[in-house]
């Protein structure tokens, strides 16, 4: 739980590639003779979509348009009517202004699918912590899901509201149209609290092997959906607290992504006292208690994406919590060599991450503020593929070939 800042069958679309672009991308990264390290890619970045509200997680639909979750800004619906009482964040305001966008490369244009979106603030002013939607995955029958966040407790929710801390549908073949709930998150945290008071903010989304995997960075819970009617929702694991922090921090679940076999990956913000270096990230079969810590090291780690190359691409929001304007980074980590490499920093609160299969790698930043942006990273002088690397995108190719000769 987080109270003080912002709290993702197989969808490869999630982790940024079709499977035929995979297949290409990793069969071709074969050719190239390995390397035991090499140095990072540089980048080049360039603002391509500006002016959105609280941008959250992306996603990529079959025809490579990007997709951005815009958290919105609250609204004019108050639990107090008029100035702020007492400490700012007693105010809470909500309203309809979120919105998910897609941005299409070959046209360099943004549009917003859907609007009046539900979207709650926690404090007035554009850093004010937001809630709305928060991530969006295809399943793998075409559907697009997505989660909504609320950062408080289920029972407080406002009258009349459908959208706070459950995972919805959205027809993707007719934008505007209502979006359908699926599973409430919330009231399954009702139902079993992981605090005193139960608090939830579903963040993360992927789709694999017919169901949705969830963090739940308000419960500090990774969650999983049975595709079923009606949805059965299923804790699998309660993330510990960092031990490592005096006091014990709470282990914050935050980005979530998932590889061509069916492993989860996902990322750590811990809570207070936000210690440099104390987050981690675990990896998971999907299975109840069985996520384990695969490295660590990081520090507010928001998302991660899993490219074409066998790395985790990781952005954290921010270097110090205490200062996070401007000092986010993006990452990567090869899971099978354990070698990290930072590909860029200065970044402006960092909220979302999506690799390609080109190897360019898009960022949505600005995710606390109402002047976010999407990014977009261009690789300068690419490298050899690792040797690490290499083994992996062999897995990974086999696995995609296998499914496209029986599907």
């Amino acid at each position: 739980m987080v109270e003080s800042t912002i709290n993702g069958q197989l969808s490869l679309q999630k982790i940024g590639f079709s499977p035929l672009l995979a297949s290409a991308a990793l069969l071709g990264g074969l050719a190239v003779a390995p390397a035991a390290s090499q140095a990072a890619p540089r980048y080049q970045s360039q603002v391509v979509v500006s002016d959105l509200l609280n941008p959250r997680g992306l996603s990529l639909d079959n025809t490579g348009r990007v997709l951005v979750g815009e958290g919105g800004s609250g609204g004019s619906s108050c639990d107090v009517e008029g100035a702020p009482p007492g400490p700012p964040t007693a105010l809470r305001c909500w309203g309809t202004t979120g919105a998910l966008g897609r941005y299409d490369p070959a046209s360099s244009s943004y549009s917003r699918l859907w609007t009046n979106l539900e979207s709650i603030a926690r404090g007035p002013g554009a850093l004010s912590p937001v809630a709305g939607l928060q991530d969006v995955a295809f399943s793998g029958d075409g559907r697009l899901l997505a989660v909504f966040g609320f950062r408080g407790n289920p029972a407080t929710r406002p009258a009349g509201t459908s959208q706070f801390a459950r995972l919805m549908q959205f027809d993707y073949n007719a934008p505007g149209s209502a979006p359908l709930a699926l599973a409430d998150l919330g009231a399954f945290e009702a139902a079993n609290p992981s605090h005193a008071a139960p608090f939830t903010n579903p963040f993360a989304l992927v789709w694999s092997a017919g169901n949705a995997y969830i963090t739940e960075a308000g419960a500090n819970r990774l969650l999983k959906v049975a595709d079923t009617t009606p949805s059965q929702v299923e804790l699998l694991e309660n993330v510990p607290l960092v031990a490592t922090t005096t006091p014990p921090a709470e282990g914050v679940p935050t980005g979530l992504t998932v590889d061509p076999l069916g492993s989860l990956y996902f990322t750590q913000l811990p809570g207070y006292p936000f210690q440099p270096g104390s987050a981690s990230i675990f990896r998971s079969n999907g299975s109840a208690g069985d996520a384990t810590a695969i490295t660590g090291g990081f520090t507010n780690a928001m998302d991660l994406s899993l490219g074409a190359d066998g790395w985790l691409y990781l952005v954290q929001w921010a270097e110090s919590f205490s200062s996070p304007v401007g000092t986010g980074s993006l990452w990567r980590y090869n899971p099978l060599s354990n070698e990290r490499q930072q590909l860029a920093s200065g970044i402006d609160q960092p909220t979302g991450v999506l690799a390609m299969a080109d190897g360019s790698i898009y960022v949505a930043a600005g995710g606390s503020t109402t002047s976010g942006s999407l990014l977009h990273f261009t690789v300068q002088t690419p490298g050899p593929l690792p040797l690490a690397g290499a083994a992996m995108a062999w897995r990974l190719s086999r696995q995609l070939r296998r499914r496209q000769r029986h599907g």
